[in-house]
């Protein structure tokens, strides 16, 4: 009997206070952590949404360059923009622009989205100079070229 009262009398460990110390004390390195972490899932979503837009130039670009023409306009004029998305055939064959869109996308493995905001992007091409937009027209944000 003795010597149980001996081993547990020899036992050595944290008491309640020094872990809720601990546990305080991590708490307020996760609480400073916690914005900065934030703050890099932001701007790696702009950074995904600036490759995607460079990934969708590109291959309107080479489905520009396919059909031999580089003075292609979006809609005949200076403000027009096309949702980056699969068109359905009818769509499609109602629009040269979608009819564009959907070539391109058969040069890519999956159509990006945006990852900043909800949606697809949208494109401007003018004298074969393509923009790519998040949002649904020109006055929405610019994405390439930035």
């Amino acid at each position: 009997m003795k010597n149980i009262k001996k081993f547990f009398k020899n036992q050595k460990g944290f008491s309640l206070v020094e872990l809720i110390i601990v546990i305080a004390i991590l708490a307020v390195i996760a609480g400073i952590a916690a914005p900065n972490l934030i703050g890099y899932v932001q701007r790696s979503r702009v950074s995904a949404d600036e490759s995607n837009a460079t990934l969708i130039a590109n291959a309107i670009l080479v489905e520009l360059a396919d059909r031999g023409g580089n003075t292609y306009s979006t809609g005949g004029d200076a403000n027009s923009t096309v949702e980056f998305r699969q068109y359905t055939p009818a769509e499609a064959n109602a629009n040269p622009d979608r009819t564009l869109i959907n070539d391109a996308i058969g040069n890519l493995q999956n159509v990006p989205t945006q990852k900043v905001a909800t949606g697809n992007f949208y494109i401007k091409i003018e004298n074969g100079k393509v923009s790519v937009y998040r949002g649904s027209d020109t006055t929405s944000l610019k994405v390439y070229p930035n």
